[in-house]
């Protein structure tokens, strides 16, 4: 053995691996295999020796005598390998020879062989390299498992976290300001600047309605925004922007979490949701807020948040250039109002949009509204104040909360079940009109679209004890104020009586919960999607129907229940309804990433086709292998067909002379026709204006048979199409006309829109220089009759961009109309448009020549030469019975003559 150790170069070297003796080979042909030929490596330990003649050591050594009782050399690296027993392995730590210093010295006196002592002189360094390999490998296991997850947004840093499953969160974000104080029934504002935050909680939820009480869950201080992200973000993803329902009254689904989505969706999204104010705090309406304050706040608290979402959600890994809206009832409803915000103006918040069970409640004016303010005051001491605005917003939170109430809607017999909604606004504001009016004219921002809603929508709503029809009918009317009695009529006939006795409920509550459930949530989506595709070329369009029902709910009659598809989709749903969350998943998040539901679907599922003229939709029934495309049922569309306003059916004019104008008359049932009234077909009919132009009072007989036996009356002072004579200058629908922009005889509904005709019309050889001012004014004047927004801006424009002389409204002619009432809406039409006009010229605005004239230093407009009003309009007196072109309109100059329009779409630039 020690002939074998011989070797004057021995190789062991120094790597601290663990206290038990795990040796390095030693040998002379270096085969490092030999069990017999190792030496012992040193035991790793963080106890340094305190020797003042050596560098500091990592080594825990034995003493000298221990060494001895050992019989190893210490100074004789060879005596370690014919010594197994030593199990506290390493040098003394007195011996010099261990010192780097002594070593290299040694070295250079010549009495260490160079080769000998190179691991000596490394072993150190290979400890202080394995240290800081170790020390590294710490820090970045800990930085995975504790990443940096803090997002400067400017205002604040908010420090999020991050889950197991791969999902980083941050919540309880501020998008907004509190709105406390003088903020109440205001706008939301730009959020306030703070220190950096912890993200790790969600922020308290708005305060709802009916609450007597203060929920410590909940604050008045509440705009808070919440974000999902996949850990594993290499590029930004398509983000994902839900709004919960809660009928605008509460907050309904405040901790949905978007862990499955994101895991559904292969890590490719981003999901976003937020609180916004309801009840009162939210969507409390008068003249008084109207006037200092802002109506819909709680919609703007959304579109504030979808704002927050173009300007930061890149920090967070999402692509501000794909969002897609989604939201279920009252989330519905608001997706629904967010497409027809401000006439349809696309502010490019979002890109594509989902409805699941929309929500079309009933819609009041700001005047309607009043009760509720005024309720709320004379509920609390600010019946006293001259200034009841001012009053409630100095009003503690405990004080409203405890006055908020719900009320009756005038006329009603009971309370409603969300007796605050958004209300309309007028021109220039986010809600311009009735919902079914802004889809009707495609007054809406064109975008991918899913709609659709559950089979059984008003079974959760219903009041159990619904024992007979009159049960039906007050219910009904309860929650639609404006519903007649012929009408509720015709809606109970269109509800064949449900004889199937339900546990604990009334002979007649299956029956209203399907006409209420249709009335408010199913037609209303069908609605949306046949004017998306009539509006759009139908490619981005589709529909669903979800009848899913657990054999439970199915017994008891509730059935397929409320907004059931959200539970699904949010991965919620068990029993039943837990087979098909895979698959409706799939279609969800191949929608949000592509928009298109089919990209990404599920393997052997069903190709979701798009709605069509068809009314297809896929169905979701009970088995999970039927998922299935089929067509809206007969009944059920006959049903649907009821409910939704026939407005968009306009007979438009056409100039053959343009030395003539036309007048158009508009049955009373048109001009007043409400959302959810009776689906009565109106007939527009126009009468040449000639000097000769009269208007008999001959009775003719009606293009409707049925209706014979019926004339209709005029309260509001437009005849019908009941008193009119026939005349060879008459059109009535349902004719044949050639259009004179096309040359194309159009059926039945007789020459194109005002908002396609117009410009086709201008297309035609030699047109413009034909055309004259007193035509283009009578074109307005159809267009304003009719409600068409986009037509009556279009021509305003096209009028405004004339620079002749004679295209001054000054001389526009006296039409010495024969009939008083459309004598009146001639005259406050031309009122109108010329403030429009002088408006457009003190902004800086020129008709003919240079488009924008700046304002001088001071901000007083350019000098201008203003539109002259003609002398003909001022002398034209008020109607004596209120005329209603557009219900809510707020135009001052109708209003001074007794007629309800709009104004606004006059001054679109």
């Amino acid at each position: 053995m020690a002939d074998r150790l011989s070797t004057p170069e021995p190789c062991y070297g120094i790597l601290p691996t663990g206290r038990e003796v795990n040796t390095t080979v030693f040998c002379r042909d270096r085969n490092c295999s030999s069990a017999n030929h190792r030496i012992p490596r040193p035991d790793y330990k963080t106890q340094l020796s305190s020797s003042s003649d050596i560098t500091q050591s990592p080594y825990n050594s034995p003493s000298e005598a221990e060494f001895q009782k050992l019989k190893v050399d210490p100074e004789d690296p060879q005596s370690y390998g014919t010594n197994r027993r030593l199990s506290k392995s390493s040098l003394p730590a007195g011996s010099a020879r261990w010192n780097p210093r002594h070593l290299i010295t040694q070295v250079r006196a010549g009495k260490l062989k160079r080769k000998q002592c190179i691991l000596f002189i490394l072993a150190p360094i290979t400890i202080i390299l394995v240290v800081i390999i170790a020390v590294v490998t710490f820090v970045t296991v800990r930085a995975k498992k504790h990443p940096n997850l803090t997002v400067d947004l400017g205002y604040t840093q908010y420090k999020g976290f991050r889950t197991p499953d791969g999902i980083d969160k941050w919540f309880g974000m501020r998008y907004a300001a509190p709105p406390l104080g003088d903020l109440r029934f205001r706008a939301p504002q730009d959020p306030l600047a703070a220190s950096k935050q912890d993200a790790f909680q969600q922020g308290k939820l708005c305060h709802g309605t009916p609450s007597t009480y203060l929920n410590p869950t909940k604050s008045e201080d509440c705009l808070f925004i919440n974000v999902y992200s996949p850990t594993n973000r290499t590029a930004l993803h398509p983000v994902y922007f839900f709004i919960q329902g809660g009928g605008f009254n509460d907050l309904a689904n405040p901790y949905l979490t978007g862990d499955e989505l994101i895991k559904a969706a292969g890590n490719d999204i981003v999901v976003v949701t937020s609180n916004y104010r309801v009840g009162p705090w939210g969507f409390l309406a008068s003249k008084e807020i109207k006037e200092d304050g802002d109506l819909n706040v709680g919609l703007l608290d959304q579109r504030k948040a979808l704002a927050w979402v173009q300007k930061y959600i890149h920090l967070f890994g999402g692509d501000p250039n794909h969002v897609t809206i989604d939201g279920a009832s009252a989330g519905a409803a608001s997706v629904d109002l967010h497409l027809t915000a401000y006439g349809g103006r696309d502010d490019k918040l979002f890109h594509a949009a989902v409805g699941q069970s929309n929500s079309f409640g009933a819609q009041l004016t700001v005047n309607e509204s009043q009760y509720q303010y005024d309720g709320l005051v004379n509920r609390t001491e600010c019946r006293k104040s001259t200034d009841t605005l001012k009053c409630l917003r100095g009003l503690a939170v405990e004080v409203i909360a405890s006055n908020n109430m719900i009320m009756r809607t005038p006329g009603a017999k009971g309370t409603p079940l969300f007796m605050y909604s958004n209300v309309i606004e007028g021109p220039g504001g986010f809600t311009e009109d009735y919902t079914y009016n802004m889809y009707a004219d495609g007054k809406f921002i064109k975008v991918p679209v899913i709609f659709g809603s559950v089979a059984n929508e008003g079974t959760l709503f219903t009041p159990s004890k619904t024992d007979n029809v009159t049960d039906m009918t007050n219910f009904l009317k309860n929650n639609f104020g404006k519903l007649t009695t012929d009408q509720l009529d015709h809606i109970v006939s269109l509800y064949p009586h449900d004889e199937t006795k339900y546990p604990g409920r009334g002979a007649w509550w299956r029956t209203a919960a399907d006409a209420y459930g249709e009335l408010r949530y199913n037609c209303p989506g069908q609605f949306m999607s046949r004017m998306f595709e009539n509006h759009t070329d139908g490619t981005s369009n589709w529909h669903y129907s979800w009848d899913v029902s657990p054999p439970i709910n199915t017994k008891s009659g509730m059935g397929a229940m409320h907004a059931a598809t959200m539970y699904s989709i949010w991965d919620i749903a068990t029993g039943i309804g837990a087979e098909l969350n895979p698959t409706i998943q799939a279609y969800w998040t191949s929608f949000i990433r592509t928009k298109n539901p089919n990209h990404y679907r599920l393997p052997g599922t069903v190709e979701w086709g798009t709605f069509g003229t068809g009314m297809e939709r896929l169905d979701f029934p009970n088995d999970p292998q039927n998922v299935s495309m089929e067509a809206v049922g007969a009944s059920e569309k006959a049903r649907c067909q009821y409910y939704k306003p026939e407005r968009h059916l306009k007979l438009r004019m056409h100039i053959q002379n343009p030395n003539e104008s036309f007048i158009i008359l508009i049955p009373h049932q048109f001009a007043s026709l409400k959302s959810h009234q009776s689906r009565k077909l109106a007939t527009l009919i126009l009468y040449k204006n000639t000097p000769n132009t009269t208007i008999p009072s001959v009775a003719q007989t009606s293009h409707y048979p049925e209706r014979n036996s019926q004339p209709a009356k005029s309260p509001r002072g437009l005849p019908s199409h009941n008193e009119l004579p026939r005349s060879p200058q008459r059109h009535k629908l349902p004719i044949n006309l050639a259009h004179p922009a096309h040359g194309i005889r159009t059926p039945l509904l007789g020459p194109p829109t005002p908002a396609l005709a117009i410009p086709l019309i201008r297309l035609v050889p030699l047109f413009r220089a034909r055309d004259s001012p007193i035509a283009s004014f009578y074109r307005i004047y159809e267009a304003m009759c009719a409600r068409d927004g986009p037509a009556i801006g279009s021509e305003t424009q096209y009028f405004w961009r004339r620079p002749e002389a004679h295209w001054a409204l000054e001389g526009i002619p006296d039409p010495r109309d024969p009939d008083p009432v459309r004598y009146a809406v001639l005259a406050s039409l031309m009122e109108a448009m010329v403030d429009a006009f002088n408006w457009r010229l003190e902004l800086g605005l020129r008709r003919g020549g240079k488009r924008w004239v700046e304002r001088e230093d001071d901000g007083t407009p350019a000098p201008f030469v203003p539109e002259v009003m003609p002398a003909w309009a001022g002398g034209v007196p008020a109607l004596e019975d209120e005329l209603i072109i557009a219900e809510g309109g707020t135009g001052l100059r109708f209003a001074a003559r007794n007629i309800i329009a709009f104004e606004g779409d006059l001054r679109t630039v």
